[in-house]
């Protein structure tokens, strides 16, 4: 559905900008000369056209079976937890509380990104000239900033529903990634607060935990998704021909050539 949508966008764009060009804009852009200088409705259009194919594959990236887990870009148990982990071969079944719930976490964040492509095409969609000229000439890290000012709203809105439901769904093995935080922290609380095991999870270093698993996944996966998208802002500003259809890809090209001057 997503390849579908994103078919529609480039199709609007190239529709819309056949319409905004004359004869001698088509002219003026494809011969590439130093003179030239795009006209709005160019910028706007390779812009958009570029962001709209990046905003794919960041989704396409994070949202992929292993855009998670088993990634670099794995996320971990929350910082409370870090001794916990450490010591885990020393608890009774910690060890697999561990790895099932690493993997549900990682698994539910999969599932959340699903939703970047739509949110980030709202906000494309909304771009204005000034925005694009700001992000052309800006730093390299501006339309990231841009998506980041626009979407982490409305990411958070999508993404917490989203995120709980995944946490809460018996994704492995038939428990959920609450039921196996749920799992770990009584473990460890238990451990920390027993009778006889409060000393040696003191000389461990173990804590009580009370993070909240649902905002530190959402918060993880919002700082992944930045990260991937910058990743992709950068690929753009290298070779924004990757990002843009073969019939407007010399406009395009001029336009961020132009953008470096």
């Amino acid at each position: 559905m997503k390849k579908i949508v994103l078919k529609f966008c480039l199709i609007f764009i190239v529709i819309l900008m056949s319409f905004s060009l004359t004869a001698c804009d088509f002219l003026d852009a494809i011969t590439g000369e130093d003179g030239f200088t795009p006209t709005s409705a160019q910028m706007v259009t390779a812009l958009k056209e570029a962001l709209t194919k990046g905003s794919s594959d960041t989704t396409d990236e994070l949202s992929k079976a292993g855009g998670f887990y088993g990634s670099a870009r794995q996320i971990p148990l929350p910082p409370e937890a870090a001794n916990f982990v450490k010591n885990a071969a020393q608890i009774p079944g910690a060890n697999k509380a561990v790895s099932d719930l690493l993997e549900r976490i990682n698994r539910a964040a999969e599932e959340a990104s699903k939703s970047i492509f739509r949110i980030f095409g709202d906000a494309i969609m909304e771009m204005t000239f000034d925005d694009a000229l700001t992000i052309l000439k800006g730093k390299n890290s501006e339309a990231t900033d841009y998506f980041r000012e626009k979407t982490t709203g409305p990411l958070i809105t999508e993404f917490s529903p989203i995120l709980d439901l995944a946490l809460e769904h018996d994704i492995v093995g038939n428990v959920s990634a609450q039921d196996a935080w749920g799992t770990l922290t009584k473990i460890n609380n238990d451990f920390v607060n027993g009778t006889l095991t409060s000393y040696l999870a003191g000389q461990l270093g173990l804590k009580r935990i009370n993070t909240d698993l649902s905002d530190f996944v959402l918060q993880k996966t919002l700082d992944a998704v930045w990260d991937e998208l910058a990743k992709i802002e950068q690929q753009i500003r290298e070779d924004p021909l990757k990002f843009v259809t073969n019939l407007f890809s010399d406009i395009s090209a001029n336009v961020f050539k132009w953008a470096k001057k």
